[in-house]
C-alpha cells in the first residue's frame, strides 16, 4: 500500500513539475476512521492493514513538511458543499467498494467523536440476495457477484464475465431486463441503508460520489424517493 502511495505522489509531482522539497503541505485521504490528532487510521475494514501503517511518518520522510491524514468522505463532503450556495445540512456519500459519508452542517464538517458519517457499519434492512452471501449491501463487488449469479440462472446473459459494476449499469441504461432488476435491488437497499441517517439529519441535499456515481441517471432515477428522500426537480 505504501508503494501505491509513493507511486501516486510521484506521478502527481511529475505532472506539475515540482520536487518533493518544494511541497509545503500534504494531505492523505484513506478510508476508515481516522484519529484527527495523530492522523492514525484506527479502523478500516475495507483495507486490511491500514491501521498498522504509520502513514504520517512515511509521508513526512518523503516530503519533510506538514502532513494531514483525513477520512476520504470527510474531505469529499466540504468539497461538495463548496459547490452549493447557502447554509444547510449536506450528506456526501462515498459509494464504491465501501460505503461511507461526510456530513457538513452550515458550512462546517461535522465530526462528532470522529466516527460521524460511518454509515457503512449500518446493516441494511436485507442485503443483495444470492450475491456474496455476507450482507455486504450495495457495494461494487456485491453488485458484480449478483450479476454473475443472475447470469448463471440465465444462460447467454452478458453478465457471465462481469468484472465491474459499470457493466451492469451500462446494460440497465439499455433497458436490459436482468440489469434493470439488479439496479432496482441495489437502489432499494441503498435507500434503506441511508434512511436512518436521513431521518436523523434531515439533510437539505444528498450527494453521491465514489465509483458508483458514474452510473448517473441510471441509478438516480431508480432510487425510491418518499417524503424523507426527495429527488431534486429536473434530475
Amino acid at each position: 500500500m505504501l508503494e501505491a502511495v509513493d507511486e501516486a505522489t510521484g506521478e502527481a509531482l511529475a505532472t506539475v513539475g515540482l520536487a518533493a522539497e518544494q511541497i509545503t503541505a500534504v494531505t492523505a485521504a484513506p478510508p476508515g476512521i481516522v484519529e484527527v490528532t495523530t492522523g492514525r487510521v484506527l479502523f478500516a475494514p475495507s483495507v486490511p492493514g491500514w491501521s498498522e501503517i504509520d502513514l504520517v511518518g512515511h509521508l513526512r520522510g518523503h516530503f519533510r513538511c506538514a502532513v494531514t491524514v483525513e477520512n476520504d468522505a470527510n474531505l469529499a463532503a466540504p468539497a461538495a458543499a463548496h459547490q452549493r450556495t447557502g447554509a444547510g445540512t449536506l450528506l456526501a456519500v462515498q459509494w464504491g467498494e465501501r460505503l461511507g459519508a461526510g456530513v457538513v452542517i452550515d458550512g462546517r464538517l461535522h465530526r462528532g467523536a470522529d466516527q460521524a458519517g460511518e454509515i457503512g457499519v449500518i446493516r441494511p434492512i436485507g442485503h443483495l440476495p444470492d450475491a456474496a452471501g455476507d450482507g455486504r449491501g450495495p457495494l461494487e463487488s456485491a453488485i458484480v457477484d449478483l450479476a454473475r449469479r443472475c447470469a448463471a440462472e440465465h444462460p447467454g446473459s452478458r453478465f457471465a464475465r462481469a468484472t465491474d459494476a459499470g457493466a451492469v449499469f451500462a446494460a440497465a441504461a439499455e433497458d436490459a431486463p436482468i440489469a434493470a432488476e439488479i439496479v432496482d435491488q441495489v437502489a432499494a437497499i441503498f435507500a434503506k441503508a441511508i434512511a436512518p441517517v436521513v431521518l436523523v439529519l434531515s439533510p437539505h441535499a444528498i450527494v453521491i460520489g465514489g465509483g458508483i456515481a458514474r452510473a448517473g441517471a441510471v441509478l438516480l432515477l431508480r432510487l425510491p424517493c418518499g417524503p424523507f428522500l426527495r429527488r431534486p426537480e429536473g434530475s
